[in-house]
């Protein structure tokens, strides 16, 4: 991202906004048709989406998705731009993205967040 001009950035910022919002849409179609893992993931991806449009926006570079939950932690949540209640939610999100992706014989519910 380093070297991007003005213009450039601000038409990243747009496009990962937009992809945040129109991933968070999944959310309600998944949920309602009781698909609670694929739910879940869909609402880590608007959030990791969300995520970047912060760094991006402020000069902020991370590679990995642990790198952009560690980025935003540092940069919005102990500066308190974003609450510590939000940077929990993601962090939450993070690891029940992961859990529901990846681990066998875990089914998210609409109880725990799905």
């Amino acid at each position: 991202m380093t070297g991007l001009t003005n213009e450039q950035r601000i038409d990243i910022v747009k496009y990962r906004l937009e992809n945040a919002l129109d991933t968070l849409e999944e959310v309600k179609s998944h949920r309602q048709k009781g698909f609670y893992n694929t739910a879940v993931n869909r609402m880590y991806y608007a959030c990791y989406y969300a995520a970047r449009v912060f760094l991006t926006a402020h000069h902020i570079e991370a590679k990995t998705h642990e790198g952009v939950r560690q980025q935003l932690g540092l940069n919005f949540v102990l500066t308190g731009k974003i609450s510590q209640e939000q940077g929990r939610f993601y962090s939450r999100l993070f690891s029940k993205r992961t859990t529901g992706d990846y681990d066998d014989f875990i089914n998210h519910t609409a109880d725990d967040g799905g």
